[in-house]
């Protein structure tokens, strides 16, 4: 009489592949999206704000209020200023003085490919050697090769937090299939 295992065994090699499987795929989405390298911040040209959530900004300005780079680079895609309560007058010079330069401008495609883009533009009219680059944490991993194919001076990229972080899961789930376009169909700068 033939074992259990015997009996089932490709059931328990189909089992044991499909643990593994979502083992290995859990380890790599909280690597990649959950907790991934945050790069040191040091001096450098410029801080550039990837569009998206308001403490991307706020994390920007900070950068460049606490002197770590003197021109703070902010997306604005869609032509609607997103942070109309967090820095309303922000790109176009009206307000307060600061002490740091300011350049908006518009991403073509409005993307992080078409903001990678603009950093390359942005950094070769400037002669910027290095940038931070601010974006949420779910999107480092992304946001680090996609700026580094157009971008090749010193880079740094790191994550803020959502403000909304119940929506996380849910950006999680998107950047899969944006890095696995990214990684296979769309390489170029």
């Amino acid at each position: 009489m033939r074992t259990w295992a015997e009996r089932h065994g490709m059931l328990l090699i189909v089992l044991l592949v499909l643990i593994d499987t979502i083992a290995i795929f859990s380890v790599a989405t909280y690597k990649l999206f959950v907790d991934p390298h945050i790069d040191p911040v040091r001096h450098s040209d410029a801080v550039v704000v990837i569009a998206g959530g308001p403490l991307r900004l706020k994390k920007g300005i900070e950068l460049v209020q606490r002197g770590i780079a003197p021109l703070l680079i902010v997306s604005h895609p869609h032509g609607i200023w997103a942070y109309k309560e967090e820095a309303p007058h922000l790109c176009d010079n009206r307000g307060k003085r600061r002490s740091f330069k300011v350049i908006c401008f518009h991403p073509s495609p409005e993307s992080t490919q078409g903001e990678a883009r603009a950093v390359r533009r942005i950094a070769a009219a400037r002669h910027l050697r290095s940038v931070i680059v601010v974006t949420s944490g779910f999107h480092v991993s992304r946001a680090r090769i996609e700026m580094r194919r157009c971008y090749h001076g010193r880079l740094a990229v790191i994550g803020t937090p959502l403000n909304a972080p119940w929506k996380e899961p849910f950006y999680v789930a998107l950047e899969w299939p944006k890095l696995i376009y990214a990684e296979t169909l769309n390489r170029g700068c």
